[in-house]
């Protein structure tokens, strides 16, 4: 005679063997790339405000050296700042205007809006200290640039990094939170053992 064993949803399970179903699920469950959003914003972003051929790379969200960082070239992007108010909310436009585009016109102003710079990411970590910077003219200008504008450019880039790792940060926290895994759970209509195994 075959042996009957009980099977159970996910919310029938009692809140122990829930917690340690959630807690496999937060390590080995996001199967796909729940970044992708967050990753396609930020790459719209930077190419508004005149990057191009955008990479990004994170890691995250528990260890020294976690962070963001990108790899692009960038030109001036004229009428960036009204492309950037079609695509951004007013929280997330003030602080790329301010932080970040804003800082990048100056820089433009001085070199006639023909400087061209190539960010690359060097090192073992991923974070906006990552990200190492190399200036060129466009045309026939020269491109006297100092350490001030260097650093400009380089906090410009380093702030719209931690926006990036924010905003990852922001919704890997969702998702791994226990509501956000219960609704998964449940809308995945799995069966269960007693002991929280899958059937």
């Amino acid at each position: 005679m075959p042996e009957q064993i009980t099977v159970y949803c996910y919310d029938e399970l009692p809140p122990d063997i829930k917690e340690k179903v959630r807690d496999e699920y937060r390590t080995n469950g996001f199967g796909y790339d729940w970044w992708d959003f967050v990753h396609e914003d930020f790459v719209a972003i930077l190419e508004t405000l005149g990057f191009y051929n955008v990479k990004t790379y994170f890691s995250g969200f528990w260890s020294q050296g976690d962070g963001a960082c990108f790899e692009a070239q960038y030109r001036y992007s004229a009428g960036w700042k009204n492309k950037l108010k079609e695509y951004l909310g007013e929280k997330d436009l003030e602080y790329f205007t301010n932080r970040v585009g804003q800082p990048l016109q100056d820089l433009q102003r001085r070199h006639g809006y023909q400087l061209i710079v190539k960010t690359v990411h060097r090192g073992y970590y991923c974070h906006e200290n990552t990200m190492y910077h190399e200036f060129y003219p466009d045309g026939y200008l020269h491109c006297n640039y100092d350490a001030e504008q260097e650093q400009s450019f380089r906090e410009a880039c380093r702030d719209a990094a931690r926006w990036y790792y924010r905003e990852l940060e922001e919704k890997y926290n969702y998702l791994s939170s226990d509501k956000a895994i219960d609704e998964e759970l449940e809308d995945m209509d799995r069966l269960y053992l007693e002991d929280g195994r899958r059937v």
